[in-house]
């Protein structure tokens, strides 16, 4: 039953965070605007060829 308990916990901190609203300061979208916004470096491409 404890085991189970903690397993529960668990998971649901791990629902909690991921319900958290992101930053967004490590993605590709924040450093192509931070590189853009510099004037150094190529935007990264993120849509794949068709």
């Amino acid at each position: 039953m404890l085991l189970l308990s903690l397993l529960f916990t668990i998971v649901l901190m791990i629902f909690g965070y991921a319900l958290t609203s992101d930053k967004g300061k490590h993605t590709v979208h924040a450093r192509r605007s931070k590189s853009m916004a510099t004037g150094q470096g190529q935007a990264i491409n993120t849509f794949a060829s068709k």
